[in-house]
C-alpha cells in the first residue's frame, strides 16, 4: 500500500505489548509472530479506510498496530484449536488466557482513540458483531461443497478482513451506507486472499503442504476430491493409500495437482469474487485516487 511504513507498524505492535497484564512467555510468542509476518494487510486496510474517511494521520500507525494484534489473537486461537501451537498443557493454558487478555486490551486501546462518542459505540458494536460472526463460522470438517467452503471462509477470513476495514472507517465516519459497502467488498478481499493461500498450500514442497495434513478441507482439495480427471483421481488415491506421506512421493503428486485443472479452477473462483468486490466498490463515493488504492487489494487472478 502507498505511504505505509511497515516497520513503524511492527514497532507500534511491539510497544503495545509492553504492558504488565501479559505473561512474559506470551509476549515472546507474539513478538515471534510479528517478526515472521510477511505482510500487514489488515493494518494497511485499517490505515487506508481511516485516511479515506478523514482520520488523523498521526494516529494511523497505532490503529494499524491494534488491528493487526486483534487479528493475530483470532488466528492464534484458531491455531490452538487446530493443534498448530506447542503441545504443552501449561503453555497452552497461559497462551489462551493471554489471548483473551490481549483481545480485551485491543478493545480498550482502539476505543481510546480520539473520536466522537457515536463512533466509539459503533466500533464496540462492530468488534462484538464480527467476533460473533467469526466464532460461528462453519467448521471446515463439515464443508462438503464449494458453496459450503465459500460461506465458511466468508464468515472467517472475510469477516476478519472486513473488521480491519470497518474499524479504520469507523474512526472517521458512521455513515451506514458507506460502512455497509466497505463491509461487503472487504469480505470479498478476505475470500480471495484465503482461496489463493489454500492454492499455495497445496503446491508447497515442505511438510506444511495440505496433502500431508489430511483431512484438510480447502477449496482446492474439494476440487480434487470430485475426481474430475485422472490426475485428481491419482492424487486422491495416493491420499487414501497413505502414499502421500512418503517424502519422495510429494513432488510427483504436486505435479499431478498442477495438471489437474485446480489452478485454473481457483483462478475462475478468484475472478468471480473479484468482480463482486469491484461491483460493491463502485458504490462508494470517494476520490478516484483512493478507489485505485483499494483496487490494489482486489487484484485480477
Amino acid at each position: 500500500m502507498h505511504n505505509v511504513n511497515r516497520q513503524q507498524i511492527m514497532k507500534e505492535m511491539i510497544n503495545l505489548l509492553e504492558v504488565d497484564n501479559l505473561h512474559r512467555q506470551f509476549k515472546v510468542l507474539v513478538k515471534e509472530c510479528i517478526n515472521s509476518k510477511r505482510n500487514f494487510i489488515f493494518g494497511e486496510l485499517a490505515i487506508l479506510h481511516y485516511r479515506i474517511f478523514k482520520g488523523k494521520d498521526k494516529l494511523s500507525n497505532k490503529i494499524a498496530a491494534i488491528v493487526e494484534l486483534f487479528i493475530m489473537c483470532y488466528e492464534m486461537i484458531d491455531n490452538l484449536r487446530d493443534k498448530k501451537q506447542i503441545n504443552i498443557p501449561v503453555y497452552n493454558s497461559i497462551t489462551v488466557n493471554n489471548e483473551v487478555g490481549l483481545l480485551v486490551l485491543c478493545n480498550n486501546w482502539i476505543t481510546s482513540i480520539p473520536m466522537p462518542e457515536k463512533n466509539r459505540v459503533e466500533v464496540k458494536k462492530a468488534i462484538l458483531n464480527h467476533f460473533l460472526y467469526y466464532s460461528s463460522g462453519q467448521p471446515l470438517e463439515n464443508v462438503h461443497s464449494e458453496n459450503d467452503y465459500i460461506e465458511s471462509v466468508r464468515l472467517k477470513s472475510g469477516k476478519l478482513t472486513s473488521l480491519a476495514s470497518v474499524i479504520g472507517s469507523l474512526c472517521g465516519t458512521t455513515d451506514e451506507k458507506d460502512l455497509t459497502t466497505v463491509r461487503k467488498y472487504s469480505e470479498q478481499i478476505g475470500v480471495i486472499s484465503q482461496i489463493n493461500k489454500d492454492l499455495e498450500n497445496i503446491l508447497r514442497t515442505d511438510d506444511e503442504n495440505d496433502l500431508l495434513n489430511w483431512p484438510s478441507r480447502t477449496l482446492p482439495i474439494h476440487y480434487l476430491s470430485e475426481g474430475k480427471n485422472k490426475e485428481s483421481q491419482d492424487v486422491m488415491s495416493a491420499i487414501d493409500l497413505g502414499e502421500v506421506y512418503f517424502e519422495q512421493k510429494l513432488p510427483q503428486l504436486i505435479e499431478k495437482v498442477k495438471c489437474s485443472g485446480v489452478i485454473d479452477y481457483i483462478k475462475i473462483v478468484h475472478k468471480f469474487h473479484q468482480l463482486i468486490a469491484l461491483s460493491y466498490l463502485v458504490e462508494l463515493n470517494i476520490d478516484e485516487s483512493d478507489r485505485r488504492i483499494i483496487e490494489d487489494y482486489i487484484p485480477a487472478p
